[in-house]
């Protein structure tokens, strides 16, 4: 399970708005307070997540967020891997057809399978956005809130918690 620290800022229904310092693997490298590559620097961009939140934890609590790693390893092959694989297959399957079965130029095969390739990417974002909304309804693809750790004053909330202490 992929595990996170954030603070609840807003509340919507079963879910509530977290939220949390952004991360990447650059997070623990000695530079990473002076690089700006992400957004002004690790230290200052906020990411804000709607997560389930089974445990009712309020406006200005600390939190513990999961999500299953399978999801998003799934989830990242979709959106990385799946275009790029598309784009590569339908562009060289496209130049072959055309070299091979049209006997066509070298110049007109480049630009037809450089322009079905991208058509091909476009297609598969616009396929990849209308699965994101029908997961997006789905309880299994969203984070969840399993651990309220304190409040806004410090007071510890263990009594709120889903997990044992580990």
């Amino acid at each position: 399970m992929l595990r996170e620290q954030g603070t609840v800022i807003a509340l919507d229904d079963i879910h509530a708005i977290v939220a949390m310092q952004r991360r990447s693997a650059c997070g623990t490298c000695s530079a990473h307070g002076s690089c700006h590559t992400l957004s002004g620097g690790l230290n200052q961009a906020e990411v804000q997540v709607r997560a389930l939140n089974p445990l009712q934890a309020h406006i200005g609590q600390s939190v513990v967020l999961e999500l299953s790693e399978q999801i998003f390893l799934k989830a990242a092959l979709l959106v990385y891997g799946l275009p790029i694989v598309l784009f590569l297959v339908v562009g060289a399957t496209i130049r072959w057809l055309l070299m091979t079965q049209f006997q066509l130029g070298h110049d007109l095969v480049e630009g037809l399978s450089a322009l079905v390739a991208l058509s091909v990417l476009v297609v598969t974002f616009i396929l990849m956005r209308r699965y994101d909304a029908h997961i997006a309804r789905s309880t299994d693809h969203q984070p969840t809130i399993t651990d309220v750790i304190a409040d806004r004053l410090g007071e510890s909330c263990t009594l709120h918690s889903n997990k044992g202490i580990e």
